[in-house]
């Protein structure tokens, strides 16, 4: 089982046998891509940013290329991300379940919980 896959990426895998102490030859490439579900659709965010805490509390910073995302124990270096989903024309009543998807592209602590949150406008 391969987890943490990245949906429309392409993945190449090659097969051996380890029996104490010979190993098979590998088997021959193979690809796969994995695809939602038939009944499964993907919503891109229509904002995003993250606020640093500290001195830098009130600034926003939404044009950055990334979301940062730190539980430090200083005021000045904990961060917080925020992405906004317009759902407008959506039956949300309708989607029993759903999935949010992160790409981590630094350094992750896999010892600490991520918690997110929903929110509506008024929160």
């Amino acid at each position: 089982m391969d987890s943490h896959l990245v949906q429309g990426t392409p993945y190449f895998y090659k097969v051996t046998m380890t029996t104490a102490p010979v190993t098979s030859p590998a088997s021959a490439t193979v690809s796969a891509t994995p695809l939602p579900p038939s009944n499964m659709s993907s919503l891109e965010p229509s904002a995003d940013a993250f606020v640093r805490g500290g001195g830098s509390a009130n600034a926003n910073s939404g044009t950055a290329a990334t979301l940062v995302v730190k539980n430090a124990t200083t005021a000045d270096n904990h961060r917080k991300a925020y992405i906004r989903f317009d759902l407008t024309g959506h039956d949300i009543s309708a989607t029993p379940n759903a999935s949010l998807q992160f790409v981590v592209a630094s350094a992750w602590d896999e010892t600490t919980p991520w918690q997110v949150y929903g929110l509506k406008n008024a929160d």
